[in-house]
């Protein structure tokens, strides 16, 4: 396991198991379980993870999908 280094922001992308499950939900359970450092800084609930042609998950597609995350006039944002 890597743990992040003083002053880098943790991030998370991940799948919800039920629909509904947002942003702040995922927030207030990362608040409740972890600790300071270790809670996500920019979070993006998506239905799936990208991925490129092969399966394999698309990192770039990731990255843009967490640039917008943490914009709130993004459509990505919140979601």
């Amino acid at each position: 396991m890597r743990y992040p280094r003083r002053g880098a922001a943790v991030i998370g992308v991940l799948v919800a198991a039920r629909e509904g499950v947002g942003v702040p939900d995922i927030h207030a359970v990362a608040s409740r379980t972890l600790p300071a450092w270790l809670q996500p800084a920019i979070v993006a609930v998506r239905p799936q993870i990208p991925a490129l042609i092969t399966g394999k998950h698309d990192r770039a597609a990731v990255i843009r999908l967490l640039e917008t995350a943490h914009d709130p006039a993004s459509p990505a944002a919140g979601s």
